[in-house]
């Protein structure tokens, strides 16, 4: 392997550009480097790991109480790495990711898609009961 900058050939006669050289983003001078990593995968939102760095929602509008599946979350980690903190993270379908759910009988709306009669696809806003 040719370390990056380091000089493979000569310029030719004539030639008074500089002498070729590996890129530095070039496959030959690109060094992986390597970070530690703990990975934890959440089975659901009962895992001991599911809410770390999750967020509580805000609570908006009308809704009553936090959601009894994410505890005000709207969502929770699926997987995430205990060292760095990058995760993937699953939404709530209990609340639809808003963390809080309305426990009266006022109806709570909420975006979807509809085809229209052309066949076209349309957002709307639907009303749960």
């Amino acid at each position: 392997m040719v370390a990056a900058g380091t000089t493979i050939g000569k310029a030719r006669a004539g030639n008074h550009a500089t002498p070729a050289r590996v890129a530095r983003s070039g496959v030959e001078g690109r060094q992986v480097i390597g970070h530690a990593s703990d990975i934890v995968h959440c089975d659901g939102p009962d895992s001991p790991h599911a809410f770390d760095t999750v967020p509580l929602q805000p609570r908006t509008g009308s809704l009553d109480a936090k959601c009894p599946v994410c505890h005000g979350h709207g969502q929770w980690n699926t997987e995430i790495d205990l060292i760095g903190f990058r995760c993937k993270r699953a939404i709530c379908d209990r609340c639809h990711g808003a963390g809080w759910i309305e426990t009266g009988s006022d109806p709570v709306g909420r975006a979807d898609i509809v085809m229209t009669p052309e066949g076209y696809p349309q957002w709307v806003v639907a009303f749960d009961p």
